[in-house]
């Protein structure tokens, strides 16, 4: 927790301790530091680029996402693997959906970030399948056509749109 937000957090105790238990203090801290960790004080590039644009399960396209931190500091977008820290989304029906890669990510927990003038390009493949919008599954097989795809540092940027080809499987 950044020296600011302790002694904001040490005046709001005393002014108001009488009023609420310790357990909301502690929240209250989580929260400060929730809240700072994802802050952004430079600037996040994102881009794409399709390297094979024909995608089904079984031969996903390959598509290039590169992050860049074109400012003076450090950018965090989010915590999770350290090995897959760029994603996918996809419009479908004018709505944006999050893309089902199938890609082996380490399982630990690390800052998504970059610090400044850093960049990391990440290879997605990806074979035409969605999280259904508003649940944790199932994956949903999009209908062959040609479908928006942008590379994204979780929720914080996110690239132009590439056309992709969702095909039929054979």
């Amino acid at each position: 927790m950044s020296r600011i937000a302790e002694v904001e957090i040490r005046r709001a105790r005393r002014r108001f301790a009488h009023r609420m238990p310790r357990t909301v203090w502690v929240a209250i801290g989580l929260t400060v530091m929730g809240c700072a960790a994802f802050a952004l004080d430079g600037d996040l590039v994102v881009s794409s680029r399709v390297a094979d644009d024909g995608a089904t399960p079984g031969d996903p396209a390959l598509i290039e996402v590169t992050a860049q931190n074109t400012g003076d500091s450090r950018i965090q977008w989010g915590n999770g693997s350290s090995s897959c820290q760029l994603s996918l989304v996809v419009r479908v029906n004018g709505e944006d959906w999050r893309a089902i890669d199938r890609r082996g990510c380490t399982l630990d927990y690390a800052p998504q970030a970059l610090g400044a003038g850093e960049s990391r390009t990440e290879t997605i493949p990806w074979g035409g399948e969605v999280l259904r919008k508003g649940s944790q599954g199932p994956v949903m097989r999009l209908e062959p056509g040609v479908y928006e795809v942008r590379g994204a540092a979780g929720d914080v940027a996110s690239s132009a749109p590439v056309a992709v080809r969702v095909e039929a499987e054979s």
